[in-house]
């Protein structure tokens, strides 16, 4: 069975949309992030799924807009960190998406940075959330993804949706095993 429900991409409000239940303020005015209108209550979507007996995962990015044009975490990386506990969630998917328009990273440092920085607010919260460090196998991310705090963290690309044969994202997994063990 499944431990997790994840909450991926769009849940968030969207710049620009023309749809008004994704366009608006992206933030209120204490830069708390507002969830969009197909998500009006996030700690009440928390509650359900843990009133299922399972644990609540959301997404965000360090860049300022996630993979599909929605608000994300940049220089609100706090106040996130913060309003994701408070809203009962278990696990943070944080991808890298725009960052990288931000950042082109040459050194280990730039790689690590935005999952630094993410990973020790994550600590500081009063829950245990798991941190998955979502960057495509970046700057060979399983030789460090455990010591940013991350649990998790993609060795290689997206899978793709024809599940028919094995992936090049299975087959890094595989090459890179001997970095796997329990927390990471």
């Amino acid at each position: 069975g499944y431990s997790y429900v994840s909450i991926d991409d769009c849940w968030m409000m969207k710049p620009g949309s023309d749809d008004p239940a994704l366009n608006g303020a992206p933030r209120d005015s204490s830069g708390r992030i507002r969830p969009n209108l197909r998500f009006p209550d996030m700690p009440g979507l928390t509650a359900y799924i843990h009133a299922k007996g399972l644990k609540a995962g959301i997404y965000t990015g360090p860049g300022p807009l996630t993979c599909a044009q929605y608000t994300a975490a940049w220089q609100h990386e706090e106040i996130d960190a913060r309003t994701f506990a408070e809203w009962g969630y278990d696990l943070l998917k944080y991808d890298w998406c725009s960052y990288g328009r931000l950042v082109k990273p040459a050194t280990r440092e730039d790689f690590t940075k935005p999952y630094v920085l993410m990973g020790g607010l994550l600590k500081k919260q009063n829950r245990d959330i798991q941190f998955n460090l979502c960057q495509y196998g970046m700057g060979d991310v399983w030789k460090w993804g455990a010591e940013v705090g991350g649990h998790s963290w993609r060795t290689a690309g997206d899978l793709g949706f024809e599940l028919d044969r094995i992936f090049e994202v299975a087959l890094k997994n595989a090459e890179h095993r001997e970095h796997s063990r329990p927390g990471s």
